[in-house]
């Protein structure tokens, strides 16, 4: 029965030690990326990505919130704020329940009458291999929910005249 009980630990242990080592191979910094095409000019698109209320019209989940201003309001036990914005760059940060920040950015280029939006979405986790290893995963979710609402973005900016 002792010997079942320590090679059950020393398993335990060795099983801890890889998962950690595979863990720490993983980045601790993520950034999820993803661009969109919109036929409109930066300026038709910049009143919509430089202002929470105009976020409020193409990100799910923000249609029926309450914005307390356009650069920062309280969702919630989370936060969101956008900390700088010009023509070309919008910068957010979203801090959730725990602290954690979560950068935000959205970058316009123009080509013409074309505008491409890349929203890049940036995190760091802790040393634990299992939130590393979770940022695996959250790109795949993480990376579904931008597209889905540049989606949006691209719909209702196109088909404002």
């Amino acid at each position: 029965m002792i010997k079942l009980l320590k090679l059950a630990v020393i398993s335990a242990v060795i099983i801890f030690l890889i998962v950690t080592a595979i863990g720490l191979l993983i980045p601790a910094e993520s950034k999820i990326s993803r661009t969109v095409e919109i036929n409109k000019t930066s300026k038709e698109v910049l009143p919509y990505v430089n202002s929470l209320f105009g976020w409020q019209k193409w990100i799910n989940g923000l249609a029926d919130k309450k914005i307390e201003s356009a650069t920062i309001t309280r969702i919630g036990k989370s936060s969101m704020h956008i900390y700088s914005s010009n023509n070309n760059v919008v910068q957010a940060s979203w801090v959730d329940e725990k602290g954690k920040i979560n950068r935000n950015n959205l970058q316009l280029i123009e080509k013409g009458n074309i505008t491409i939006v890349n929203w890049q979405f940036e995190n760091n986790t802790s040393w634990f291999p299992l939130d590393r290893i979770g940022s695996i995963v959250n790109e795949k979710v993480t990376g579904k929910m931008m597209e889905d609402n540049l989606a949006n973005l691209k719909k209702i900016i196109e088909a404002t005249p």
